[in-house]
């Protein structure tokens, strides 16, 4: 009995130690990603003399640091102490299918740790850690930054595809003939499902500066001629006639009220027969947390506290989404789970809506 407690003691402790130590393996990862280095891999192995060279950096404080990433398999090491990516590493270049280079040089980045470094004024008051450190909540921050907005949008754009063909996959569009992508940032998920769905036709609606980027990318993607995009404040209203609407990671960027704002704007320009499918993570109830811990509830419990640092919004579980859509007069008709993280949750207007709209 007291070897296994030893043991068991011996456990708790290194993983304590990995999770103090995990700051320095999210600044390692940035560093490579600022450095391109897994573009520099693309093609071939290296050494880490080569990539030196390539990057302007010392040799052996170069090959420490990629050693390191070896060890947590982002990259390998061949028997000539060369270099090469991993399935992990390839997800770090730029300008490849499911890449998340700009997701890494957001989130890793000095604007976004910024914002985490105010963590505790944010678990002392509730407020926004963002909006603490820099004194504009994220939105007006980036409307000042046209860099950093950028950014922004490229990673959010990476992001949705890590899911897109997975909720493809697990959700069926050919019910719906014109859908509203609202909040649909620089319409990657809306011309994925344009793509797969010929007949349909589609409306991107966003802030006004989004919607014209969009614009662009829709008319690279070949569908203006059955996709707009337009501009305004879902706040106030979204455009009418679809009868399928898109709200995606939108509503976790939002504290309750203004959620509900939102989803009251969607209400009103919904056709009698119109859904709503409102896409994103569900946190599991707290017992199943503790019963069934693992890297998907940890990863939407870290969106979450995401969320709190960085806007006024959160994670909801499913008790907590049908509190918040109910007074806006809708009800959930189905939940559908994807591969990854993300649920479409489908919703249509309630009989008989809760209070006066």
């Amino acid at each position: 009995m007291l070897r296994m407690a030893a043991r068991s003691t011996d456990q708790a402790s290194s993983l304590a130690v990995r999770l103090i130590e995990g700051a320095w393996l999210s600044k390692a990862v940035y560093v490579i990603v600022q450095l391109r280095i897994p573009d520099l891999l693309a093609d071939a192995p290296k050494h880490s003399e080569e990539l030196a060279a390539a990057t302007r950096t010392n040799a052996r404080a170069l090959h420490r640091l990629l050693r390191a990433l070896a060890a947590e398999g982002v990259f390998a090491i061949d028997v000539d102490d060369r270099f090469s990516l991993t399935p992990v590493g390839t997800t770090l270049r730029s300008n490849v299918a499911g890449s998340l280079h700009d997701w890494a040089l957001l989130m890793l980045g000095d604007i976004h740790q910024g914002a985490w470094r105010e963590l505790l004024h944010s678990v002392e008051t509730g407020q926004c850690a963002f909006s603490h450190r820099y004194g504009d909540d994220l939105w007006t921050y980036g409307s000042k930054n046209p860099a950093y907005a950028n950014l922004f949008n490229a990673a959010m754009a990476g992001f949705t595809k890590t899911y897109v063909e997975s909720l493809l996959s697990a959700y069926s569009f050919t019910a719906f003939r014109t859908i509203v992508d609202v909040g649909g940032g620089d319409g990657g998920l809306l011309i994925r499902i344009l793509d797969a769905n010929p007949a349909i036709r589609g409306h991107l609606f966003d802030l006004p500066h989004v919607a014209k980027q969009a614009q662009h990318r829709i008319k690279d993607a070949d569908l203006s001629e059955r996709c707009i995009a337009s501009g305004g404040d879902f706040f106030a209203e979204v455009p009418a006639g679809g009868d399928a609407y898109i709200l995606s990671r939108v509503l976790h960027d939002w504290a309750d009220d203004e959620a509900r704002r939102i989803l009251k704007s969607c209400r009103k320009a919904m056709l009698n027969r119109g859904r709503l499918l409102i896409i994103e993570r569900l946190v599991p109830e707290g017992f199943e947390i503790s019963s069934a811990p693992g890297l998907g509830v940890s990863d939407i419990c870290l969106t979450d506290l995401n969320m709190l640092v960085m806007t006024t919004g959160r994670e909801r579980t499913m008790k907590e989404y049908r509190q918040l859509l109910e007074p806006a007069g809708l009800q959930v008709i189905g939940v559908t789970p994807t591969n990854t993280p993300m649920n479409v949750i489908e919703v249509v207007s309630s009989p008989a809506p809760t209070e006066q709209q």
